[in-house]
């Protein structure tokens, strides 16, 4: 945990204008959403869906469990504001799946490889599950896409997202204490 209020709310700050910045790569660099990978994915679901759930298990790391779970929400909230999210009833799902991952990623932060892991699948179980079973048969009409979307693109992100983590965090934890 953060010795500082002031330091909380910049790093929290900080790690909520990353998460923004990322998912504006796609205006920033268009051609990410024009490279098609499998259809109806394109090479932005991947970049910007791996630097997010990177975003989100650092936050969690740096700054503890409120920062990552504020993140969690207002990232979706945030995308769907800018038109990156174009149905309101898909923020339940997102919101739901990057708080699993928060959640798991805070519980087990002692073990970070066994957490990464754990929460990528919770992840990905999370979202595709109540997708699969409570959003899509309720209210989606274009259900059988989102189910597509929401299924191993989801798991690939959030586990490259934990990999990165993996990566950057003895480097990053030496700078935030």
């Amino acid at each position: 945990m953060m010795k500082s209020k002031a330091r909380y709310i910049a790093y929290s700050g900080l790690m909520l204008a990353l998460c923004v910045l990322f998912q504006s790569l796609r205006v920033i660099f268009p051609f990410l959403a024009t490279v098609p990978i499998v259809p109806p994915f394109d090479l932005s679901v991947l970049v910007v869906g791996t630097l997010v759930n990177l975003t989100l298990i650092v936050s969690v790391w740096t700054v503890g469990f409120w920062c990552g779970a504020a993140i969690s929400a207002l990232a979706p909230v945030i995308a769907f504001l800018q038109g990156f999210q174009k149905n309101p009833f898909m923020l339940i799902v997102i919101i739901a799946g990057n708080l699993s991952l928060v959640t798991v990623c805070y519980l087990l932060r002692s073990q970070k490889p066994f957490a990464v892991f754990c929460g990528a699948s919770l992840k990905f179980l999370a979202q595709y599950g109540l997708l699969a079973l409570v959003v899509a048969p309720l209210f989606i009409p274009e259900a059988k896409n989102l189910l597509l979307l929401f299924s191993w693109p989801q798991l690939v992100t959030a586990v490259l997202g934990a990999v990165l983590a993996l990566l950057v965090w003895p480097k990053l934890k030496k700078l935030v204490k």
